[in-house]
């Protein structure tokens, strides 16, 4: 009440106003603020929402990529291996033809 006669006195002070009543136009700018509000807040959100999606389906494509990346790690990492079997093998079976080769030559030289 006492709020509403500020009003009147205000209003009284410009009798000319034909616009909507003081209380009026303070209710109007109210409800526009908490209608901005809502507004910037459903944004917010939405926005939010649009971020983690996003960031959830990178990091869906980085968790993808990094399994493939450690899939051919290991997978080249078994060929290394082998390759190192083979070359071993090969090194020990040159040892081997090279003693033998010694020991055939060593013979003969002491035949004659």
């Amino acid at each position: 009440d006492n709020l509403r006669d500020m009003i009147k006195n205000i209003e009284n002070i410009v009798p000319e106003n034909p616009s909507i009543d003081l209380l009026e136009r303070i209710q109007q700018s109210k409800q526009n603020d908490i209608q901005l509000s809502e507004t910037l807040e459903n944004q917010r959100q939405e926005h939010s929402d649009e971020l983690i999606k996003v960031i959830n389906d990178k990091q869906n494509e980085f968790d993808i990529i990094l399994k493939e990346i450690k899939d051919e790690n290991t997978y080249l990492k078994s060929q290394i291996e082998e390759i190192e079997k083979l070359k071993n093998s090969s090194i020990q079976l040159l040892k081997d033809e090279h003693e033998k080769t010694l020991e055939v030559l060593h013979t003969q030289f002491n035949n004659k």
